[in-house]
């Protein structure tokens, strides 16, 4: 309980000055993320319900209403779910933490987005979130994942670490297979690799584009 009132602690300054926490050293942009936008071209299709897992300030909402018929935003900071219906009032929000909670009366989305949010979970939780996002994505449904490069300071040889108790975790592609096999059945369709969302901070973030197989 501790992790999870300290991890929320880091997000909730986070997002007190919106437009200026990167100045303040969090790392998360304002802007939508022209990668997830390329990678979703590159389908070349339309999804029925999408899910954005961190979804913050709403900041890639834009993108995802061009390419999901519905979409479904959700975090597990106040502040941050309530600039986002400040934002985009026609967009459902919820704030919900994975770990603990249930989406309620949605089902299955055949599209979800998952942001730099994996990246953060820790060892011991990781089952239940990968089974949980088995459980919301459809067959054939699409699993966006963003997650820390190990190019990324001050990422560790053992690929993690821990600043005022916000954990972050690294994967290189193998070790990513190796641990989404356990709980998903997934393929590989796409990526982009080491992706600069940070030049200040040295931040390196590779984007990973899977279909849920039947």
């Amino acid at each position: 309980m501790m992790e999870l009132k300290s991890e929320l602690s880091f997000y909730e300054k986070g997002f007190e000055e919106n437009s200026s926490r990167q100045k303040r050293g969090y790392g998360w942009p304002y802007e939508p993320s022209k990668n997830i936008e390329k990678l979703l071209l590159s389908l070349s299709k339309k999804f029925n319900l999408g899910l954005d897992i961190g979804t913050g300030d709403g900041r890639n909402i834009p993108i995802l209403k061009r390419f999901c018929k519905k979409v479904v935003g959700i975090d597990f900071s106040k502040k941050a779910i309530n600039l986002a219906k400040n934002r985009f009032p026609s967009t459902k929000f919820e704030r919900l933490d994975m770990l603990t909670k249930k989406l309620k009366n949605i089902g299955q989305f055949d599209f979800i987005l998952d942001w730099g949010v994996f990246t953060h979970i820790r060892k011991k939780d990781t089952q239940k979130y990968l089974s949980k996002i088995n459980k919301l994505l459809s067959p054939n449904g699409i699993y966006l994942v963003v997650i820390w490069d190990y190019l990324s300071g001050p990422i560790s040889k053992n690929g993690y670490f821990i600043k005022k108790g916000h954990y972050t975790k690294a994967y290189n592609l193998q070790e990513l297979k190796k641990i989404l096999k356990r709980y998903i059945s997934l393929k590989l369709i796409n990526s982009r690799l080491r992706v600069l969302e940070d030049n200040k901070k040295k931040v390196y973030m590779n984007y990973y584009l899977f279909k849920k197989l039947n």
